[in-house]
């Protein structure tokens, strides 16, 4: 789990391509979460559960996963897509448990 942490903010961190969904949009408008918040999340999160193949992606097949990762503030989903590489943000919601 902390080699997929270590992926996602390598390329976080490297400026690979961040895409949110309109979901996710919608969930960081409702629970006051900022850009700046996901992509902290991103570059610092902690992956605390093993990530999951992306099936519901139309990259499934090369290789997508998916991750939940936990931050100060927030968590996010992210898509990690291999081709090619971007971050893609599925869902977003504050850590109420600060």
């Amino acid at each position: 789990m902390a080699a997929k942490a270590r992926e996602i903010r390598n390329y976080a961190n490297a400026g690979c391509e961040v895409t949110l969904t309109a979901h996710a949009r919608e969930e960081m408008k409702a629970d006051g979460v900022s850009l700046v918040d996901v992509m902290h999340v991103l570059r610092s999160g902690v992956v605390r559960r093993p990530p999951d193949r992306d099936v519901r992606s139309p990259a499934s097949g090369n290789g997508a996963s998916r991750a939940r990762v936990t931050g100060v503030t927030c968590c996010v989903v992210v898509v990690i897509e291999v081709h090619p590489i971007r971050l893609r943000v599925v869902t977003v919601w504050e850590d109420k448990r600060r």
